[in-house]
């Protein structure tokens, strides 16, 4: 999301329709600003006094949920690996006592 803010003279606070997470990036100028959660659950930004300009909104994710996402996608990774292991070895096996 993005919007632009102009004539801002005193800091304004902007409630975004997003619900609240961890993980969002908000930034005007590059930037970081703050944001927090509403009283209604969304994102609260607050928008410094002579902060003018373009404001964008992206969600990154937080290291916690990276973590997980990689680890996730390594223990994918293996139980394919384990499966075809597996599988070779028991042909291997059935064919040992046929013969």
């Amino acid at each position: 999301m993005q919007f632009i803010v102009e004539n801002n003279t005193s800091g304004i606070e902007v409630e975004l329709p997003y619900i609240y997470y961890l993980g969002y990036d908000i930034k005007a100028s590059e930037n970081n600003i703050e944001y927090e959660e509403s009283d209604n659950g969304f994102i609260k930004v607050s928008i410094p006094e002579n902060c003018n300009g373009l404001i964008e909104i992206n969600y990154k994710g937080t290291k916690l949920e990276k973590i997980t996402f990689a680890i996730s996608i390594i223990s994918a990774i293996c139980f394919i690996i384990y499966i075809f292991f597996m599988k070779r070895s028991i042909k291997n096996a059935y064919r040992r006592t046929r013969s």
